[in-house]
């Protein structure tokens, strides 16, 4: 009955691990290179591999793995024939994956020769060098699937840990050295990425060799593989049309000016900070129960267990939407107002953070969301709602960002979430023929109530002046720190008191 509770822990506490190194790794990046010409590169370099890694890794591939393995082991096939099929996964992929690289590197030498302006040539040598990163990380992510289905959750949300101290490393070593050059200091960087995404893959590939797996070449057709391509094909569609999307943010960012992408790229880290710890860890514990449920067609469970998720979702994210836009000055001075980085960039980036900040119960509830559909082995919807996103966020960008700038980005994404959420709310709901009952709209108001009584106790603990016991930076800290841990104290306990416990939600699942 537990065992949902600790897997969801579990991974939140590792997630939240990989997520503090990983702002960590973005305060000394910034530190180091700051936000001008050299942070815009490695934002621009990182994003084309990670472009590919959430496309075929951790995106469509790894959705349409998980049902099609959960199916297997349903079956009563074991985990020899699961092994077996991702043998044929992976001997597929890998060729493909080392023709996209040798394409990529291409275009990019195409883009350095041809261009006149600093920013996109020194991006494109740069992301040279960063693209075999893809090889690494979607294998990585492909293994990590199937332990995900054998219940293996540790592992998989450990994997962005390895990354983070691999580049945290040469990161430190350049904020402590005044003589090393920006580029220099940029080369090295790249080097701990590819490092980092060699040990990602290790990690997972022995985790399945002491489970019994054992890498075979195959490239044998199988009915298995027809399922995966039938579920694969529209999920990388839809898959395909979000990573665009993002990176037509991403240009639209850089062709502002030199420092805008590194703006846009801190804003959007901090609001993945709440993301990654709540929204991550439930739906990856969630989304295999999500397959298990629809697989024996126990719509009940199946309902119940999606609408605890969301609560889940909400419960976490709401508060931290609260506290990123009253606080936002004070964490961005906390966290990223180092050496190379000023407080006018800091007055640029809080009400960028603020606008994001409206977006993350939106953007956590559309990846949810997501998950049931690909549960369900839906990726048509998905895929629509994807397209149509992205023509939104086109055209919003195009627009907001002519009148406001790179703010018009932040507003562009709101607007486009928004809409997309809605969109997929209806849709999952009609496809499951369920209504929102009485109980969930009563622990929606529930959790507005707490949130609005945080928010009075952020707006007027920020305005509170406290003597100076200290250093000026410390007391900051201090005081930021201090107001988190006790809003969110008092969060908690309001719900506590309104009968609404996260606790007995999972308990639910069990």
């Amino acid at each position: 009955m537990r065992k949902p509770i600790k897997q969801i822990v579990a991974v939140a506490f590792s997630t939240f691990g990989s997520r503090l190194l990983g702002l960590v790794r973005d305060v000394l990046t910034f530190a180091t290179l700051g936000t001008g010409l050299y942070g815009s590169v490695f934002v621009f370099a990182f994003r084309l591999p990670n472009l590919f890694r959430r496309l075929l890794g951790e995106g469509a591939l790894s959705s349409a793995l998980i049902p099609v393995f959960t199916d297997t082991l349903n079956g009563n096939k074991g985990k020899k024939e699961l092994f077996r099929i991702l043998n044929l996964v992976l001997s597929r992929l890998i060729p493909l994956l080392i023709i996209i690289i040798i394409t990529g590197c291409c275009v990019l030498f195409i883009i350095e020769q041809s261009s006149t302006l600093q920013r996109w040539k020194t991006g494109s040598q740069y992301g040279r060098l960063l693209f075999p990163y893809i090889l690494f990380i979607c294998i990585a992510a492909t293994l990590t699937s199937a332990l995900n289905v054998l219940q293996k959750f540790i592992i998989t949300s450990l994997s962005p840990i390895w990354l983070n101290l691999c580049m945290i490393f040469p990161l430190f070593y350049g904020y402590l050295q005044d003589d090393l050059s920006l580029d220099r200091q940029l080369f090295y960087l790249c080097l701990g990425v590819l490092m980092g995404g060699l040990i990602q893959l290790m990690a997972p590939m022995l985790e399945l060799l002491a489970q019994g797996w054992r890498p075979k070449i195959s490239f044998r057709k199988d009915r298995e593989l027809h399922k995966i391509y039938h579920l694969f094909l529209p999920g990388l569609s839809g898959a395909a049309i979000l990573q665009v999307n993002a990176l037509v943010s991403g240009i639209f960012a850089h062709s502002i000016n030199e420092s805008s992408s590194s703006i846009i790229y801190i804003a959007n880290r901090v609001v993945e900070l709440p993301l990654g710890i709540f929204t991550i860890a439930i739906s990856t514990v969630l989304f295999p129960m999500l397959a298990k449920y629809a697989s024996n067609n126990s719509q009940k469970d199946f309902k119940e267990t999606f609408k605890q998720g969301t609560l889940l979702i909400l419960i976490m994210n709401c508060p931290a939407l609260i506290g990123l836009i009253l606080l936002n000055h004070e964490i961005i001075q906390l966290l990223f107002e180092w050496k190379e980085m000023t407080s006018e960039d800091t007055l640029v980036i809080a009400p960028i953070l603020s606008i994001y900040a409206l977006s993350l119960p939106f953007y956590s509830m559309t990846s949810f969301i997501t998950k049931g559909f690909h549960s369900m082995k839906n990726m048509k919807t998905p895929m629509n709602a994807a397209f149509w996103a992205l023509l939104l966020n086109i055209a919003f960008s195009f627009i907001f960002m002519h009148f406001w700038g790179i703010q018009g980005l932040a507003i562009a994404a709101l607007f486009t979430y928004s809409i997309q959420t809605l969109y997929l709310f209806t849709k999952f709901y009609e496809q499951i023929s369920s209504t929102w009952d009485s109980h969930f709209v009563k622990d929606l108001f529930k959790i507005i109530i707490a949130c609005g009584a945080l928010g009075l106790f952020c707006y007027f603990g920020s305005r509170f002046q406290f003597p100076i016991l200290f250093s000026e930076r410390i007391d900051h800290a201090i005081h930021t720190l201090g107001l988190i841990m006790l809003s969110g104290a008092l969060y908690f306990i309001i719900l506590l008191a309104l009968n609404l416990n996260p606790l007995k939600l999972i308990k639910k699942n069990a």
